[in-house]
């Protein structure tokens, strides 16, 4: 057995695995077709960074403040949005994102 690891955007992996391009894939991805076999491996929490010493917040993060604060986002995919930005646009809202990075190393 040979294993090749690479990065598919998720609105591609019906396609991919259609043709035979893929086997399987491991990642964060909408309920597909009836076809595919899928399970679930783990359940994933978003969180949201702050440092109290920079923002004067002394009732916590509330809803108000998150949305009028700027923003660095980490996303895998090469956009500033991905699915919190998606559920926000859809709610009306809008993130000021200043900055995205596809990762954070948490330690060394």
């Amino acid at each position: 057995m040979k294993l090749v690891a690479r990065r598919v955007q998720s609105s591609e992996i019906g396609r991919e695995l259609d043709e035979g391009k893929l086997d399987l894939a491991v990642g964060c991805y909408p309920p597909g077709p009836t076809r595919y076999r899928h399970r679930v491996l783990f359940e994933q929490r978003l969180a949201c960074c702050y440092n109290k010493a920079l923002l004067d917040l002394p009732r916590g993060l509330s809803t108000r403040a998150y949305l009028d604060a700027r923003h660095v986002f980490v996303s895998q995919r090469d956009d500033l949005q991905g699915c919190i930005g998606g559920l926000l646009t859809r709610e009306g809202h809008a993130l000021d994102i200043v900055l995205a990075v596809p990762r954070v190393r948490l330690w060394s």
